[in-house]
């Protein structure tokens, strides 16, 4: 009956082509949105502060539906949930902020059905099992701190959702910004480390005592393509590269483990003179 009554709902507001009504519906349930529809007429009676050019200003929405705790973020049913996230722009750089993110909220249960791309468009199917759903308030706030935002929610079917976000704008957190001609000092590394840069044409790297550093240096644009790769076979006290054009970001690891920076590293760069 709950889920005749939902689809009935649902069916209505989609009809009557009512944007905000069918994405609230999506979030809090049919039951509640009829249970609570006072409360919800208050936001369907101020859809400009919620709609810009039929746009959804999910930031606003959230936050408002979470002040009134109207927010559903738990399954009716135990069972596997398919989630689809469409990532818009810049798909490289937002696939990593979108894991990036679902790892900050401790969500790692889940089996990847699909990855696909084209026409600078990536899509990414999961399916998760359990009770809990992705809290849409949450994920937004974690997106927000990479500059993505959420461009639309929907429940396409009764277990199917889809995010679709926008990262043109996305700026990854946890980097080192090197500043021309300041030596950075990296410490332990639980991951190679990943900076990100301006300016400079030449990055020098010197390996501190007792690391046994074979270097593997790779450079990325903005949008995370790779610009080139450097792999060395031997032991390097130290080492100077040249910066390939358009370089934005700089990840540093060693050819074989970690343990052999397990000392550190400290990365200068600058601007050769040379011709």
């Amino acid at each position: 009956m709950t889920r005749y009554f939902a689809f009935l709902t649902s069916l209505s507001l989609i009809l009557n082509g009512d944007l905000l009504d069918e994405r609230i519906v999506n979030l809090v349930g049919a039951e509640n949105y009829e249970k609570n529809s006072v409360i919800f007429s208050e936001f369907t009676n101020n859809k400009t502060k919620y709609i810009t050019n039929n746009n959804l200003n999910y930031d606003l929405l959230l936050e408002d539906l979470q002040k009134n705790q109207l927010l559903n973020t738990k399954a009716d049913e135990k069972g596997e949930r398919t989630v689809q996230f469409i990532i818009e722009k810049s798909n490289k750089k937002g696939f990593k902020i979108l894991k990036e993110a679902l790892s900050s909220m401790e969500h790692y249960s889940y089996v990847t059905d699909f990855v696909k791309s084209s026409n600078n468009q990536l899509v990414w199917q999961i399916r998760m099992k359990g009770e809990m759903l992705i809290d849409p308030l949450e994920f937004n706030r974690e997106l927000r701190k990479y500059t993505t935002k959420i461009v639309d929610i929907k429940k396409v079917e009764e277990y199917n959702w889809e995010y679709i976000l926008d990262a043109y704008s996305g700026k990854l957190v946890d980097v080192v910004t090197l500043k021309l001609n300041e030596p950075v000092t990296m410490g332990i590394p639980l991951k190679p480390y990943l900076a990100l840069f301006e300016q400079g044409n030449e990055i020098v790297i010197v390996s501190k005592k007792e690391n046994s550093w074979v270097p593997k240096i790779s450079f990325y644009d903005s949008e995370l393509n790779v610009l080139g790769t450097i792999e060395m076979d031997r032991v390097y006290e130290g080492i100077k590269v040249s910066v390939p054009k358009k370089s934005y970001y700089v990840k540093i690891g060693d050819r074989y483990s970690l343990l052999n920076i397990k000392r550190g590293l400290i990365v200068t760069v600058s601007n050769s003179t040379k011709k």
